[in-house]
């Protein structure tokens, strides 16, 4: 999540998420993982946690679909560890939300940012930009701004 909320995001939230790099992700934690570990590892996937300040906690959705209540998962008295997350998202086929406590995690990355860099990606027709495809629906509607040169008409004058 990209700042303190009690909410699952909205379609248009996941994409500014996705953007800033704190979109879904896949983690794989060993059974024995500790808090620590498991911090590093989240670290790894999202980077922008390496410098946040004020902390996070880790949050699970109440059932159903669409915009849903969050759920805070306690921390043992070491912190998260492997067997807490595991159980809490029943055995890893539950989202678990990893939501900041004092800081808004919003800005978006550049589309050659390395949490890209396994995502699927395609090049903007009209300005050339290569971006994950998961931007580009959106770049194209709203942020590319260079005029598609097919619908340019070339103006010729003479004396």
């Amino acid at each position: 999540m990209s700042g303190p909320t009690d909410q699952t995001p909205r379609q248009q939230e996941e994409v500014q998420l996705l953007e800033a790099g704190m979109g879904k992700r896949t983690l794989t934690v060993m059974e024995n993982a500790s808090h620590d570990e498991i911090v590093s590892q989240l670290e790894e996937k999202y980077s922008k946690l390496k410098n946040l300040s004020g902390g996070w906690l880790c949050y699970k959705a109440s059932g159903g679909h669409g915009q849903r209540k969050l759920n805070l998962i306690t921390t043992e008295s070491e912190g998260y560890n492997a067997r807490l997350l595991k159980n809490m998202s029943v055995n890893g086929k539950h989202i678990l939300y990893v939501v900041p406590l004092q800081e808004r995690l919003e800005t978006p990355l550049p589309h050659d940012a390395p949490e890209f860099e396994r995502m699927a990606k395609s090049t903007c027709q009209k300005c050339g930009i290569i971006m994950p495809l998961q931007f580009l629906a959106l770049h194209i509607k709203s942020s590319c701004n260079v005029e598609d040169a097919s619908n340019t008409q070339i103006l010729t004058l003479s004396e």
